[in-house]
């Protein structure tokens, strides 16, 4: 069918679709955006409402707030490297080895995701809480001199990074097996080894998928509420989240602080989306289809039931 007669077909429907679409991305998108701009570089209410940089200055000056951003960036940079190596690891073993009982093990590797984080972060407190914790006195009974402390920026780091790593890991596992196996097979054959092709051949084909994962890992961690809270409360431990909240507990709320903290959550996932674009710039990424094929398994012989237990 020629273009011109499919547009004068499809113009009446598709404009009245764009425009409810349109309307749907301004309320649900748009309209809470221009909220945290108003709140944020507007001072006063009614006539008295005058632009102003006054939030973003006493989020400045004030040093609680820096030490927020800084534990923010630790801990979600942190979080999303965890999330994405142990993610890479679990979709290769589930996708590319001869690990028994694979699916079963993948569908057990889904659950966190449907576990909210706030449940997450109280069971591993419950488990690893200083002297309390069902680990920690389990090791006590052992005679063990050593105590694992989760309330602190490393224990609240692997927490989220375990919470994130499934995500990672259903990126990963899609793209291995979205890729035709035989350009592995002819790297190998023109003499590379398989670290090599993991290297050369894998690893860039997969780096659209890692950097995604990277990238939705970091951008959730920086919007976690209820991990942060429980488990760095207790130590002042807060992030930008935190900070923000405690605003809001304020006495009126101190809307022009909360918008600021946003608007800084809003800079770091714009940066991180602007990273990875500018890792991938310069390359491209092509999936040759054509004839079925089935990701190559690489037989772990004995060692697939070690890869099993560390699932």
């Amino acid at each position: 069918m020629p273009v011109a007669a499919l547009r004068g077909r499809l113009d009446p429907a598709a404009a009245l679709w764009l425009a409810g679409l349109g309307v749907v991305v301004l309320v649900l998108v748009a309209a809470p955006m221009a909220a945290i701009l108003y709140h944020a570089f507007v001072a006063g209410e009614g006539g008295l409402a005058a632009p102003t940089l006054a939030n973003f200055a006493k989020v400045l000056a004030d040093p609680i707030y820096w030490t927020a951003l800084l534990n923010t960036l630790i801990v979600s940079g942190a979080a999303a490297l965890i999330a994405t190596a142990l993610g890479c690891t679990l979709a290769w073993m589930l996708v590319r080895t001869n690990t028994p009982w694979r699916g079963a093990l993948e569908r057990v590797c889904e659950m966190p995701i449907f576990v909210p984080p706030f449940v997450g972060a109280v069971a591993w407190a419950l488990l690893f809480a200083p002297r309390i914790g069902v680990f920690n006195r389990l090791l006590l009974e052992l005679g063990a001199a050593v105590q694992l402390d989760i309330y602190s920026l490393s224990g609240m780091t692997c927490v989220i990074g375990a919470y994130l790593a499934p995500y990672v890991m259903l990126i990963v596992a899609a793209a291995l097996r979205g890729m035709d196996p035989s350009l592995e097979e002819a790297a190998q054959v023109a003499g590379l080894g398989h670290v090599a092709a993991a290297l050369r051949i894998t690893l860039p084909l997969l780096a659209p998928a890692l950097t995604s994962g990277l990238v939705l890992a970091f951008t959730i961690a920086i919007g976690l509420f209820g991990t942060p809270v429980v488990l760095g409360w207790s130590r002042q431990i807060l992030l930008l989240t935190s900070r923000i909240w405690i605003s809001a507990q304020a006495v009126p709320p101190d809307y022009g602080v909360m918008a600021a903290l946003s608007f800084y959550l809003v800079i770091l996932s714009t940066l991180a989306i602007a990273a990875q674009r500018l890792a991938l710039a310069g390359r491209s990424f092509a999936t040759i289809t054509g004839k079925g094929f089935r990701p190559r398994s690489i037989d772990l012989g004995p060692w697939r039931w070690a890869g099993f237990a560390a699932i």
